[in-house]
């Protein structure tokens, strides 16, 4: 919609929301009725979030308390979040929802047929991804750790096998891949390579970095975007001349 300022933005399936200055969630695309429109673009109304994340069809976010919230799709629980927990952050995947407690403990609710709502226990995360059908998170000591399809299956690409040696300072799932920041800034990625998805360009020093379904990009520290895989709509061109913020919470 035109008009809008946020403070924060983040793009899902087929839907994008994002917070106004007082937190009040903001989101657009379908939003027609169909069948593949359960809500997702609509948040409650009185809502104040600190932070949203946007999913497959569902979209979640957290109150100033830590709070979480959830709305759209819920067949397979991803909208449903464990009562009485609160969270520091929050990543919505395609069918599942994953969140961090206070003390870095990882915990997902939603579609689980691979494992990807079962995160390994013990864990100590201090950042966390969802997404497809696995989902990563940054371990304390800066190891990426991943969880979800490693199964040897037909859909098992490696995108719950991380590297060895990694050590990284954020990390980004996407649709049967994932992609790292190594501590230097050197983007990483690892599963399907469908359309160069885990190839980005030589030489990248990188402030932060967002895996999509087939195309990854990350900001430069100038806030040059870059981004790398299949390009046949365009969306790993981004306009020239353009320098972006990172938002409120990074």
């Amino acid at each position: 919609p035109e008009g809008l300022e946020l403070s924060t933005i983040s793009a899902g399936s087929r839907h994008t929301c994002g917070l106004e200055a007082d937190g009040t969630p903001v989101c657009w695309g379908i939003d027609d009725g169909s069948e593949d429109d359960d809500g997702q673009a609509s948040p409650p109304e009185g809502l104040e979030l600190s932070t949203i994340a946007a999913g497959g069809w569902h979209t979640c976010g957290l109150e100033a308390d830590g709070t979480p919230v959830c709305w759209g799709n819920d067949a397979l629980g991803e909208s449903s979040p464990p009562e009485g927990l609160k969270f520091s952050a929050i990543s919505a995947g395609l069918s599942l929802t994953c969140g961090l407690k206070a003390d870095g403990t990882p915990v997902c609710w939603g579609a689980d047929f691979h494992g990807q709502s079962s995160p390994p226990e013990g864990l100590e995360l201090s950042a966390i991804s969802a997404g497809n059908a696995h989902a990563c998170g940054v371990a304390v000591d800066d190891t990426p750790v991943c969880w979800g399809i490693d199964d040897g299956s037909q859909s098992d690409y490696g995108q719950a096998s991380p590297p060895g040696g990694l050590e990284v300072s954020a990390i980004s799932t996407g649709v049967r891949y994932a992609c790292a920041l190594e501590t230097s800034g050197t983007p990483t990625c690892w599963g399907a390579d469908g359309g160069g998805r885990l190839s980005p360009p030589g030489g990248l020093e990188l402030s932060v970095i967002s895996a999509g379904s087939a195309h990854a990009c990350g900001l430069e520290a100038d806030g040059t975007p870059v981004c790398w895989g299949a390009d046949d709509e365009g969306q790993s061109s981004p306009p020239e001349g353009l320098q972006l913020d990172m938002g409120s919470d990074g």
